[in-house]
């Protein structure tokens, strides 16, 4: 089942990179290679959970709590462990702990497409999702704007799934995609610099950090950025 899982990871990483980058059969593609190993995990889960239930007797299981030692109630320190600077001279914040550190490089107003519903990833949601933001795009002139943005980062994980700078568009094609109903956010950029650490990591801190945020490398300078959506 971990075999599977770290497969689905990867292929949701795929997903949502042909999902910026419009590349509509490479996302059907990737859409149908997630249904299909979630189908695999949710049997393999259900006959584990069978197989756990004939081999133990939950009901007639007793658990004794014994009294912690005084070694145990130390306190214990973590690795996600955030504290945040404000630096006076650069008037900019930093984020720092033990393994990351980042800091607000830029605030600029994007437009973003919002989701109407919690799980995106039931049914052909997101299929139909960036259908609908590619045809909302190409109406209001701004797809190529777009595109251009973010063919120059890698997106490696995020759950904003349609946005753009507004000061790289005009002012017709912001009025446009606001018919859509597309909204204005401020979006901070976090730089965190070149990392020689486990991507996975860096993903686990981000999402527990930011609520809607988007991590991007940039293959460039070898660096991780963060846009954090103050939705």
């Amino acid at each position: 089942m971990l075999d599977k899982i770290r497969q689905l990871k990867r292929h949701v990483l795929e997903l949502e990179e042909s999902l910026k980058e419009c590349e509509q059969d490479k996302f059907t593609q990737q859409a149908q290679e997630i249904r299909g190993i979630l189908n695999q995990l949710e049997g393999e889960f259900n006959t584990s959970i069978k197989a756990f239930g004939e081999l133990f007797d939950t009901e007639n299981i007793q658990i004794e709590l014994a009294e912690p030692t005084p070694d145990q109630l130390e306190f214990k320190d973590f690795d996600i462990d955030l504290d945040v600077e404000y630096n006076p001279s650069t008037g900019t914040v930093i984020h720092t702990n033990r393994k990351f550190t980042s800091e607000v490089i830029n605030e600029l107003n994007f437009l973003y497409k919002p989701v109407d519903r919690i799980n995106v990833f039931e049914g052909n949601y997101l299929e139909y999702f960036a259908e609908e933001r590619t045809d909302q795009l190409m109406k209001s002139r701004s797809i190529n704007q777009h595109n251009e943005f973010w063919k120059l980062h890698q997106t490696v994980r995020g759950n904003v799934y349609g946005s753009v700078p507004s000061e790289l568009i005009a002012g017709e094609s912001v009025e446009t995609l606001k018919r859509f109903g597309w909204k204005d956010v401020m979006v901070k950029i976090h730089d965190f610099g070149t990392l020689n650490v486990d991507v996975d990591e860096l993903i686990l801190h981000i999402e527990e950090q930011f609520e809607y945020f988007i991590l991007l490398f940039e293959e460039e300078t070898n660096t991780h950025l963060v846009l954090e959506y103050a939705i």
